[in-house]
C-alpha cells in the first residue's frame, strides 16, 4: 500500500475553510487511518448525521495522538472554537454548582473542524436546548460483557421491540460502536427524565422477569455487566448523561461506526458490529440510505 502524504491540509466544506497540519497523524494505527481520512468520513456522513445533533449538548472524546494515547473529554467547552462551527449554551450543572458551557455543533463543517482538532467520539444528550429537562428520547442501552455473544444483544433487541409492539410503540436500533446496541423511542417533549427512565425501568424489569436467563437490569445488579447476561440499561435516561451519538466512530483498533439499523437487519441477525466502520458506512448510506431519517419526525406519548 502506497505510503499517505497529506501533512497540511486546507479543507473546503459548504463555503468554510478548515485549515489542518499533521493531517497525517494516525489515529487508528491497525486501521490506517489518519486525520485526513477522519475528515473526509464527517464530510462524506455528515448531512446524515447532523439533523440528530441539532441543539443537542455534546460531550466530545478528543484523542490528539491516536486511540492508543492520552485522551480527554469536553463538555464544558472552554476550548476557543470558530463560531461559525461551534456554539455553546450555559447549563446549571446543580451537582458541581457551576454553569457549565455546553458545546453544540453548528453545521458539517463543524464537525470536520473537530476531526482536525482530534475528536473521535461525539457523544450526545437526550435532550436539546432551550428545553434541557425534558428528553425528545427514550434510550435503551443493550450492554454486555465483551466476551459474551453478539447474538444475546440481538436477540434482546427482538425481544425489546416485540414488547414495545404491543405497547404500540415505534423504536430505532443501532449499533453502539461498541459491544452493544442502542434503541431509541423519539418522545414529545412532555415528560421529565425521572419520568422517562421509570418507564424505561419498569419495561426493563418486565422483561429481565419474563427471560431471567438472558436479560437483567442496572436495578438488579450491582455492576453493569452480569456474567453472561445481556444488561437492559436504563439509567442513560438522565439529564447531561451521554450516548454515543449515531455514526460517530469509537476509538476501538477496527474503528467501528455506532451504526443505525433497519428492524428487518435485527430480525435476520446476520451481521456484528465490526460490519460497520469508518470505512464501510459511507457506502452503506448511498446503497440503504439513512434508517433514523425518519427518526424525529413522529414524537410519541409513553404507553
Amino acid at each position: 500500500m502506497p505510503e499517505k502524504n497529506y501533512k497540511y491540509f486546507s479543507y473546503e466544506v459548504d463555503g468554510f475553510t478548515i485549515e489542518s497540519k499533521h493531517a497525517d497523524k494516525l489515529y487508528w494505527p491497525e486501521e490506517d487511518i489518519r486525520k485526513k481520512d477522519l475528515m473526509d468520513y464527517y464530510h462524506a456522513i455528515g448531512d446524515y448525521m447532523m439533523p440528530f445533533l441539532e441543539n443537542r449538548p455534546l460531550t466530545l472524546h478528543f484523542f490528539p495522538y491516536g486511540i492508543h494515547r492520552f485522551s480527554f473529554y469536553k463538555r464544558d467547552y472552554d476550548i476557543n472554537a470558530p463560531e461559525e462551527f461551534i456554539t455553546t449554551y450555559p447549563y446549571n450543572e446543580v451537582s458541581q454548582n457551576k454553569i457549565m458551557n455546553v458545546p453544540v455543533v453548528k453545521n458539517k463543517a463543524g464537525l470536520v473542524y473537530l476531526a482536525s482538532r482530534g475528536c473521535l467520539e461525539i457523544h450526545a444528550w437526550g435532550s436539546t436546548y432551550p428545553d434541557f429537562e425534558h428528553p425528545d428520547l427514550a434510550i435503551f442501552d443493550l450492554d454486555i460483557d465483551p466476551n459474551t455473544p453478539f447474538e444475546k444483544v440481538i436477540e434482546t433487541a427482538k425481544i425489546l421491540k416485540k414488547e414495545l409492539d404491543q405497547r404500540n410503540i415505534k423504536a430505532f436500533p443501532k449499533t453502539s460502536g461498541g459491544t452493544g446496541m442502542h434503541v431509541y423511542i423519539p418522545l414529545k417533549k412532555i415528560y421529565t427524565f425521572d419520568q422517562v427512565r421509570e418507564w424505561t425501568l419498569d419495561v426493563a424489569l418486565k422483561l429481565s422477569k419474563e427471560h431471567p436467563d438472558l436479560i437483567t437490569t442496572n436495578k438488579e445488579q450491582r455492576k453493569t455487566h452480569s456474567g453472561d447476561k445481556v444488561v437492559l440499561d436504563y439509567l442513560q435516561n438522565a439529564i447531561t448523561r451521554n450516548t454515543a451519538a449515531p455514526y460517530t466512530p469509537r476509538a476501538n483498533p477496527e474503528a467501528k461506526v455506532s451504526t443505525p439499523l433497519l428492524w428487518v437487519e435485527v430480525e435476520k441477525g446476520d451481521f456484528s458490529p465490526a460490519d460497520f466502520t469508518i470505512k464501510t458506512i459511507p457506502k452503506r448510506l448511498k446503497i440503504i440510505g439513512d434508517p433514523f431519517e425518519n427518526l424525529f419526525k413522529n414524537p410519541q406519548e409513553l404507553s
